[in-house]
C-alpha cells in the first residue's frame, strides 16, 4: 500500500514540476554550465533506481547460484548428505574419514557447513528443523525428519512431512518411495497404484520388486486377472483369479501348476473334475501332472485321486513311488497311514504311520524374499518386515 502511495505521489509532483519551469537549478564545471528542471532531476533519479532494480536481478541470480547448485545436487543425485543422513539414522556403519574426504567438494559454507556436520555426527530433530530452514539444506533436513519420525514409528508425522516435501519436489525418488512404503502399511491400495506407476515412470523401483508389489496393490483391489497376469509363478494370484472366474478357472489352474505345483491349486483343480467317473478324473489329472509327473506333489496328487476313487493299489503303488524318491513330509505320513487304514485295513502299520506323521513338522511353503520369515498361509505383506509382494511360495 506504501509503495502504491509513493509511486501516485511521485507521479503528481512531477507532473506539478513539469509544468512549472521556474523550479531549475544550474551546475558550473570546468568552465561549462549545465541547467536543469527539477523535474528532468526527479526523472532521472527514479529512472536510476529502476534501472538498478533490473541490474540487481542478474546479481541476485549470481549470489544464489551456489544455493541453487547445491539444491541441484539433493533434488537430482541424492547426494552424498542425504546417503550420510540415512545411513546414520538407520544405524549402518560409515567411516569418518569418508564424510571428511567429501566434505570440501559437496557441502556448503560457514554455518551450514557446521550444521550439516553436526547433523552427521549428532542428528537431533532440532538439527533437522534447522537445515529444513536453509533453503541449500531444506531437503536434507526434511528428510532427517522423516527419517526420526519413521524410528519412532510416527506415522502421522511421517505423512505430514512427504505432504510438504511432495509439493516441494514432486520427483524426488525417496519421497515417492516413501510414500509408498506408507500407503502400503496403511493399506491405502488406490494412492498406492498411483504412487508406484510414478515411481515406474522415473525408475525408481526395479523391474522385479516393481511387477511383485503392482501385484500385490492389485490382489487386493480385487483384480486378480492383472495380479495374475504380473506374477504367475505365485499360486494365491492364481487360486483368487480362479475362484473370481470359474469359466475359466481350468485353465488358470493348469497354467499355475505348470509354473509353480502347490497342493492347493491341485485341491482347487479336484473339484472342478469331482463329478466325473473314476475312470475320467485319473485321466485328466494325469493330465494335469504331465509336464512333472515324477515329481513330489505329482506323484502325491495321481495318489490322493486314486484314494478318492477308492483305487487302492494305484493310489499305494503312487504313493510308495513318492517315498522312494523323496524325503517323507507329514503328508506323505498321513496319507500312508489313510491309505493303510482305509484300503487294506492294517490297523498296526496305519498306527506307525501315525506315530511318524506325528514327529514331523507341518510344511512352511510361503518365504518372504526381504527377511526370509516363512508362513503356511500368503500374506499381502510379510507380518516381520511389512513388505508388501515379497512373500512367494517354495516349491516342495
Amino acid at each position: 500500500m506504501l509503495k502504491m502511495f509513493l509511486i501516485v505521489t511521485g507521479f503528481i509532483l512531477v507532473v506539478f514540476l513539469a509544468m512549472d519551469d521556474s523550479y531549475n537549478f544550474s551546475i558550473r564545471a570546468l568552465g561549462y554550465e549545465f541547467t536543469f528542471s527539477i523535474a528532468l532531476l526527479i526523472v532521472g533519479i527514479v529512472l536510476f533506481f529502476y534501472v538498478l532494480h533490473l541490474v540487481k536481478k542478474p546479481f541476485g541470480w549470481l549470489r544464489n547460484y551456489h544455493i541453487r547448485r547445491f539444491q541441484k545436487n539433493i533434488v537430482k543425485k541424492e547426494n552424498f548428505l542425504t546417503y550420510v543422513l540415512t545411513t546414520i539414522l538407520d544405524k549402518n556403519d560409515l567411516s569418518i574419514q569418508t564424510i571428511y574426504k567429501k566434505e570440501k567438494s559437496l557441502f556448503a559454507k560457514g554455518t551450514t557447513q557446521q550444521l550439516l556436520l553436526e547433523a552427521l555426527f549428532s542428528p537431533s530433530d532440532s538439527v533437522f528443523e534447522m537445515l529444513k530452514n536453509k533453503k541449500e539444506t531444506e531437503l536434507a533436513g526434511m528428510r532427517g525428519l522423516f527419517l526420526s519420525a519413521k524410528q519412532k514409528g510416527d506415522i502421522d508425522t511421517q505423512n505430514q512431512i512427504l505432504e510438504v516435501a511432495r509439493n516441494l519436489y514432486p520427483h524426488v525418488l525417496w519421497i515417492l518411495q516413501q510414500q509408498l512404503e506408507l500407503q502400503l502399511l496403511q493399506n491405502d491400495w488406490q494412492n498406492a497404484l498411483e504412487t508406484i506407476e510414478k515411481l515406474h515412470k522415473h525408475n525408481g523401483i526395479t523391474q522385479d520388486d516393481y511387477r511383485k508389489k503392482r501385484a500385490c496393490i492389485l490382489f487386493s483391489l480385487s483384480r486378480f486377472k492383472e495380479a495374475f497376469s504380473l506374477t504367475p509363478e505365485n499360486p494365491m494370484m492364481a487360486w483368487a483369479y480362479a475362484q473370481s472366474d470359474p469359466h475359466k478357472a481350468e485353465d488358470i489352474l493348469k497354467e499355475s501348476w505348470n509354473n509353480t505345483p502347490s497342493w492347493r491349486t491341485y485341491e482347487l483343480y479336484y473339484n472342478l473334475i469331482k463329478n466325473e467317473n473314476s475312470a475320467r478324473q485319473m485321466k485328466l489329472i494325469e493330465k494335469f501332472t504331465a509336464k512333472n509327473p515324477s515329481s513330489k506333489l505329482s506323484l502325491l496328487a495321481v495318489s490322493d485321486t486314486a484314494m478318492k476313487n477308492h483305487l487302492w493299489g494305484v493310489a499305494k503303488e503312487t504313493l510308495q513311488s513318492a517315498l522312494n524318491a523323496y524325503e517323507t513330509t507329514k503328508q506323505m505320513a498321513e496319507m500312508m497311514a489313510f491309505l493303510e487304514r482305509n484300503g487294506w485295513h492294517h490297523e498296526e502299520a496305519a498306527r506307525e504311520w501315525d506315530q511318524k506323521a506325528l514327529s514331523l513338522g507341518n510344511v512352511q511353503p510361503w518365504t518372504c524374499q526381504n527377511c526370509n520369515h516363512t508362513s503356511s498361509e500368503w500374506t499381502a505383506a510379510c507380518p516381520i518386515c511389512n513388505m508388501c509382494g515379497q512373500i512367494m511360495y517354495h516349491v516342495e
